[in-house]
């Protein structure tokens, strides 16, 4: 009479053990994709940064107006995490919008809100990352912060006081608020709508060709500022060629080196055209002391 219990027993038992074995994984740990950062400042990590991030071959119809060949969500699922953008106001079908694009929106362009949309979605579904973001604006802060509003990014944005301390990644992730924002126009109106001469130093842009480069910085340092190595070529425009001859090791990771030393700081943002040539991802981490 105890035969059938037994039975009912042997068989439950296997599904049972198979529907634990089968639990929900942990959360994912770790800040920008390693566990050694999580403790940092923000400006004792270095950020992968790209130079007119909206302007790409994939959201951009006239190939002479690009600076990489992925658009941001993209970039940011490669690594990426620092973004720059050009915002300007257009007249279109005679009404005032407001794009990204690089100089001549008729060379392409995006809505200002909705590639702030594919930074919040980003953030939505990367709850660990901090990022970076910095504006050559020609639109007011109200309209900015609007737009901020409309694509439901401000939630995210991070106040900082200029020479305070940064809070570590991990204090950021913990108040949910990860996102730093930057800008040369009308900064300060809200908090979080930094100045960027208060907070970001480095070396000139503009350079024309490989042997040109050097470690001169355009202004500071600046105490807990962050340091960029502007490691872009533009002559007359950028182009993929000059990124084969810059973004491969050793010249990109000796060059790192030697303006952290010839600086006496440490970097912060690596900013480069064409992300995707050359060893830029690996070198940053290689700063960072997360790689060999």
């Amino acid at each position: 009479m105890h035969i059938l219990p037994l039975i009912l027993l042997v068989l439950i038992l296997p599904a049972t053990m198979g529907a634990c074995s089968d639990s929900a994984p942990p959360p994912a740990t770790g800040c920008n994709g390693f566990d050694d950062l999580c403790e940092r400042p923000l400006d004792q990590v270095v950020f992968a940064k790209t130079h007119n991030s909206h302007a790409s071959e994939d959201r951009f119809y006239n190939i002479a107006s690009r600076n990489h060949m992925s658009a941001v969500p993209t970039q940011l699922a490669d690594g990426i995490r620092s973004l720059n953008f050009d915002v300007y106001y257009e007249e279109y079908l005679g009404a005032t919008e407001i794009w990204v694009c690089h100089g001549y929106c008729a060379l392409g362009w995006q809505p200002f809100v909705d590639i702030l949309a594919e930074v919040r979605q980003f953030l939505d579904d990367n709850p660990r990352e901090v990022v970076l973001l910095d504006f050559e604006s020609y639109i007011s802060a109200a309209d900015t912060v609007a737009s901020f509003d409309s694509a439901d990014l401000t939630k995210y944005t991070h106040a900082q006081t200029p020479g305070s301390p940064w809070p570590t990644l991990q204090q950021m992730i913990d108040d949910d608020r990860r996102l730093v924002v930057f800008t040369s126009n009308e900064p300060g109106s809200p908090a979080w709508y930094h100045d960027d001469a208060a907070f970001m130093y480095g070396t000139d842009w503009g350079t024309e060709t490989k042997q040109d480069f050097n470690c001169t910085i355009t202004s500071g340092p600046i105490e807990h500022g962050l340091f960029g190595l502007n490691h872009t070529l533009t002559n007359p425009i950028s182009q993929i060629e000059f990124a084969e001859e810059v973004n491969y090791n050793p010249f990109l990771l000796d060059r790192a080196r030697d303006c952290e030393q010839q600086v006496g700081r440490m970097i912060n943002i690596v900013e480069v055209d064409y992300y995707e040539t050359g060893d830029v991802l690996e070198t940053v981490a290689i700063l960072n002391g997360v790689a060999d």
